[in-house]
C-alpha cells in the first residue's frame, strides 16, 4: 500500500478581500454652527459647559455636532452603510465599497475621504475588525500577535548584538517628572491620559453602579507614559556617577498611550506596542554614532527581514520629536503614493540630562552632562507591512513573518491509512521544526 503526502510549501498567507470597506468621510463646515453657539445648552450638557468654563475651555465649533443634513443625504447614498458619526471631527464613519464611497465626492460638502483599510488586517485574522470597547485601542489577534513576535524577535536580536540590554521602567510617570523637560512635556501634553484617582466606590444614587470615590484624588497626577523619557531619566541619574558608567545602553519592550482622535488600525491608535531605546554616552560624537547606528539598523531590518524599501532621511526642525536636537527616519512609501514614518532614532543633546541632573565624572575628574538618544518602531511597522505586501487580492506575507511555511496536508481513504500517514507526517514536522520552519 502506497502512503500519499503532500506537503503545502506557503511562502506567504493570501488574505482574501472583501468588497465592502470602512471609511471616514470629513465635511468641508457646519453651517449651523454660529446659531448653536449662541445658546450651548442646545449642543451641550450643563455639566460639560461647566466644565468647560471651570477650566477656561472655550465652547467653540469643536463642539457643535455634525451637520444632520449631511447625514441624511450620506445615509440615503447608493450603496452606503451609515454607522456612525464622530463625537471630536466633522465627520461620519461608514461602509460601502470603494466605488461608491468615492462617488460621494461629488457631493460639495464632502472635503475628504479616508479609507480604514481594515479589511485587509482582519481577513486572516490579524486584529479585530473594529476597534474595542476602549475608544481607539485595537485587538490584535493570535495570528496577527504571532507577526508581532516575529519582528519582535529579529529586532531584540540585533539590539543586543549591538551591545544594548532590555529593561522593564512604570508605565505611570508623576506630573513633576513629565513636565520637567519643557520641550518634550508641550509636544506630548495634549495626548496624554492621566491617573487622578486610586479607588472605585459603590455608587449611593445608582445601586450596582460604581463612581470614581471623591475622597480617593492622588497628591500628584500620574501621566500613563507617551514615551517614557522622563521617567528613564530619572532613573539614570542613579545609575551613572563616573565614566566608567558609560555607555548606557538601555532598550524596553512596553506599550504606550497617545490619546488620538483621528485612528487608523496599526498606524495611529491610542495604544501601541513598540520598543523604545534610552542611551547616555561620554561624548556628542558617540551619542550621534549611536542614533545614526539605531536608524541603519532599523533600515537593514525593513528591508532585509521586513522586505520594506526604505529611505533614510533627517526630519525637518518642524517634525523634529520633542526635545531632540536632530530626528533621523526611515520613512517606506506606500502604494497610494503617501510615505509612511517607519521608525526614528533622535539625538537628544544634553536637553535630558540637564532637565534630570544626570552627570558623570569623566576621565579627567570633572563633573560633565551626559549625552543622550532614544529611538523606536512600534506595532506601526505591520501597518507598513500590510500596505506594502497586499494588493485588491489580499496580503502575501514574505517568509520571514509568515507564522506558518508548510502546511501538511494527509491525504487518505480510511482511518488506517491517516494513522500510518500521521506517523510520518509527524516525522516531516519534527525535521521541519528544527529547521525553525
Amino acid at each position: 500500500m502506497r502512503t500519499l503526502l503532500f506537503l503545502g510549501i506557503f511562502i506567504s498567507g493570501q488574505f482574501t478581500v472583501f468588497a465592502q470597506q470602512d471609511a471616514w468621510i470629513y465635511f468641508t463646515d457646519k453651517p449651523n454652527a454660529s446659531t448653536l453657539l449662541l445658546n450651548p445648552i442646545n449642543i451641550l450638557t450643563q455639566a460639560a459647559i461647566d466644565r468647560k468654563t471651570n477650566h477656561g475651555v472655550t465652547i467653540d465649533e469643536r463642539d457643535v455636532p455634525v451637520h444632520e443634513p449631511y447625514i441624511t443625504q450620506i445615509k440615503a447614498a447608493t450603496g452606503i452603510t451609515y454607522l456612525a458619526k464622530s463625537k471630536w471631527f466633522n465627520a461620519v464613519h461608514l461602509r460601502g465599497s470603494e466605488i461608491d464611497i468615492n462617488n460621494l465626492m461629488t457631493y460639495n460638502f464632502v472635503a475628504e475621504i479616508v479609507f480604514a483599510k481594515s479589511n485587509l488586517n482582519t481577513q486572516k485574522g490579524l486584529v479585530q475588525d473594529k476597534f474595542s470597547r476602549v475608544s481607539s485601542c485595537m485587538v490584535i489577534k493570535p495570528y496577527g500577535y504571532a507577526i508581532w513576535e516575529k519582528m519582535q524577535a529579529e529586532l531584540d536580536r540585533m539590539f543586543k548584538e549591538t551591545g544594548h540590554q532590555n529593561a522593564y521602567f512604570p508605565l505611570f510617570v508623576p506630573k513633576s517628572l513629565f513636565e520637567a523637560e519643557e520641550k518634550n512635556a508641550e509636544g506630548f501634553a495634549k495626548e496624554c491620559a492621566v491617573v487622578t484617582h486610586y479607588r472605585l466606590q459603590n455608587d449611593p444614587d445608582n445601586p450596582g453602579k460604581l463612581r470614581v470615590d471623591p475622597e480617593a484624588k492622588l497628591e500628584e497626577e500620574l501621566v500613563v507614559r507617551p514615551t517614557s523619557e522622563a521617567i528613564i531619566w530619572n532613573t539614570f541619574k542613579g545609575w551613572v556617577q563616573s565614566y566608567r558608567d558609560l555607555p548606557l545602553l538601555i532598550n524596553q519592550w512596553a506599550n504606550v498611550v497617545r490619546w488620538e482622535m483621528r485612528t487608523r488600525l496599526f498606524l495611529r491608535t491610542a495604544e501601541f506596542l513598540w520598543q523604545e531605546g534610552h542611551t547616555a554616552h561620554a561624548t556628542k560624537s558617540e551619542a550621534i554614532t549611536e542614533a545614526k547606528l539605531m536608524n541603519n539598523i532599523y533600515a537593514n531590518f525593513a528591508e532585509n527581514f521586513m522586505a520594506i524599501p526604505v529611505i533614510q532621511g533627517v526630519k525637518t526642525e518642524s517634525e523634529r520629536f520633542a526635545g531632540a536636537e536632530e530626528t533621523y527616519c526611515i520613512e517606506a512609501l506606500m502604494q497610494d503614493g503617501k510615505a509612511l514614518q517607519a521608525g526614528t532614532s533622535h539625538f537628544l543633546g544634553q536637553n535630558f540630562a540637564k532637565a534630570f541632573d544626570v552627570k558623570f565624572a569623566n576621565s579627567e575628574g570633572k563633573q560633565d552632562y551626559v549625552w543622550a538618544t532614544s529611538w523606536g518602531v512600534s506595532t506601526r511597522l505591520m501597518g507598513a507591512l500590510i500596505m506594502t505586501h497586499s494588493d485588491d487580492k489580499g496580503l502575501v506575507l514574505p517568509p520571514n513573518l509568515a507564522p506558518y511555511q508548510v502546511v501538511i496536508v494527509p491525504i487518505y481513504r480510511n482511518k488506517e491509512q491517516l494513522a500510518e500517514i500521521t506517523t510520518q507526517a509527524e516525522v516531516n514536522m519534527k525535521s521541519l521544526r528544527a529547521q525553525n520552519i
